[in-house]
């Protein structure tokens, strides 16, 4: 992981399409190195053209804002520099790929050989029980400060920490869930393969607390027995306690609602 270098990028445009004349208003990133941010970097970008008024409600963005900062030119190199060697990491890394890779062409450059991270797919994979995988919606199931959403600057800086937990979370994989992971990373949009190796080198003589190896599986171990269970590890149901705390709520939520002695016997002998 010591060698790794991460970028993690975020624009804010007028529109969605670079190849339909849709430009960058606000590029920012920041730089994990080590498993922590090094550096960060923001700019405003005058795009030569009026931000529709949509995108100023959406992301406070104004005309006057813009009017005076420098056009993409001159920030080009200072941004092929920055991705050079590195991973480039985004949420949703199409959109943001090809604006930076659009801009920096028009300037003059090539986009670096960089292998790409998409944080939205890495969420969907380390976090799959999240009910959602927008930006704010992650910040709020993993409880990190979101400031300003629809700024670069706040939203490449949360992408950040979100990217952060994603590490995080792949390093504490057991190892064979690890090596089926790498099995399935070829189909990934992320460029995933080399990380996945790096972990798995560190994981494979390692035991993952609250898990047990099967074979190539893993599994997390079972929670220890309720104290309510009997010696032979038993659970014993109350009918008579759930029914009378929870009849009441029933004929509340469903109306129509009629308690049958057979289904309670069938649910007391489950």
């Amino acid at each position: 992981m010591n060698k790794q270098r991460f970028v993690v990028i975020d624009v804010e445009t007028t529109g969605n399409s670079p190849k339909k004349g849709d430009k960058i208003i606000q590029i920012a990133a920041v730089v994990i190195e080590n498993g922590q941010i090094t550096e960060r970097f923001s700019k405003y970008i005058n795009p030569n053209k009026s931000i529709p008024a949509f995108i100023e409600q959406l992301t406070g963005i104004s005309n006057q804002m813009v009017e005076h900062e420098q056009p993409f030119e001159a920030v080009a190199e200072e941004v092929f520099h920055l991705l050079d060697g590195s991973y480039f990491v985004a949420h949703n890394i199409h959109f943001d790929l090809g604006f930076v890779k659009y801009e920096l062409h028009k300037a003059g450059f090539q986009l670096p050989d960089c292998e790409v991270l998409d944080t939205v797919e890495l969420s969907r994979i380390v976090f799959p029980g999240f009910e959602g995988y927008k930006l704010t919606e992650l910040s709020e199931e993993l409880q990190l400060r979101h400031d300003q959403p629809h700024r670069a600057d706040s939203d490449a800086e949360v992408t950040g920490l979100i990217f952060l937990e994603i590490l995080e979370k792949l390093r504490q994989l057991p190892y064979p869930t690890l090596k089926q992971l790498r099995r399935l990373s070829q189909h990934f949009i992320s460029d995933l393969t080399h990380l996945l190796d790096m972990f798995i080198y560190e994981n494979k003589h390692t035991e993952i607390p609250g898990y047990a190896r099967f074979s190539s599986f893993s599994v997390r171990e079972p929670e220890s027995i309720d104290e309510r269970a009997d010696e032979d590890g038993n659970f014993s149901f109350e009918m008579e306690n759930w029914e009378a705390g929870n009849e009441k709520a029933l004929s509340e939520l469903m109306p129509g609602y009629e308690k049958r002695e057979g289904q309670m016997m069938m649910m007391k002998e489950v």
